[in-house]
């Protein structure tokens, strides 16, 4: 099984408002995977998700995103994982910082995970195993100039 991780973030990024991110998963095997269709975000420490993000400084481990959210979420039930044929792929959006608090304007790194049997997770025939990470995408984040 292998999957492939995409994330970009939009080009109408603004410290405070906004951080659009677009996401795709992608099934780079030979056979059918099934995925968690939903993709929903939450946090790497925390059940009910799919999707989890890392934030850094660019060419650095320092993580400096952190959660803002409190979320009481199932996890995803067996028949919400779908099949993707090889080629095949899910995608979905999220506003960053709607989840994840930065340290203010900046030039930043994203990174984006999938984990579709996390904590409490169905076990499910076919599903994909273990963490899939994006490779980290340089994005900037300029402060908003409300209507300058």
């Amino acid at each position: 099984m292998s999957l492939a991780v995409e994330a970009s973030v939009g080009p109408d990024a603004r410290w405070p408002t906004t951080i659009p991110v677009h996401v795709r998963i992608r099934n780079d095997g030979e056979a059918p995977v099934r995925v968690a269709r939903r993709l929903a975000v939450g946090y790497r420490d925390a059940d009910g998700r799919e999707l989890f993000a890392e934030v850094h400084p660019p060419g650095s481990d320092e993580l400096v995103s952190r959660p803002t959210k409190i979320y009481d979420r199932d996890p995803a039930k067996p028949e919400e994982y779908v099949p993707l044929a090889p080629g095949e792929e899910l995608a979905t959006d999220f506003d960053l910082i709607r989840w994840y608090a930065l340290p203010g304007p900046g030039s930043y790194e994203l990174q984006v995970f999938y984990e579709g049997d996390g904590m409490l997770a169905p076990q499910v025939d076919g599903a994909a195993r273990g963490i899939y990470a994006s490779g980290r995408v340089p994005f900037d984040l300029p402060e908003e100039t409300w209507g300058a």
